[in-house]
């Protein structure tokens, strides 16, 4: 059976997406800027792949007066699984690059 090998740079790729993938994990994924007279110093939301973070209950008081619902961690935390599908992924592409390399 032959089994075809993997380029370096193949393999540099592969271990960079598992790097990125866990990184993903600890930065924001989005940040949403505000800007208003009334804040001059700006209201700042980061949404991460399991929480909310920045100025939460603030925006949650001004989307209260337009009629929009409320943000909540609890939204972004049913969607930690997520977080365990990055972990499973990074593994799964480093023990691939492990494996890969004791081919050699």
């Amino acid at each position: 059976m032959k089994t075809s090998q993997l380029s370096n740079l193949s393999r540099a790729l592969l271990l960079l997406s598992a790097v990125c993938l866990v990184i993903s994990i600890f930065v924001p994924i989005w940040q949403i800027d505000l800007d208003a007279p009334q804040y001059p110093e700006g209201l700042k939301l980061l949404i991460y792949s399991n929480a909310l973070g920045g100025n939460v209950e603030i925006i949650n008081g001004l989307n209260h007066y337009i009629g929009m619902k409320t943000l909540h961690a609890d939204v972004v935390a049913k969607e930690k699984r997520f977080e365990h599908f990055y972990f499973l992924r990074s593994f799964c592409y480093f023990c691939w690059y492990r494996f890969l390399q004791m081919e050699l």
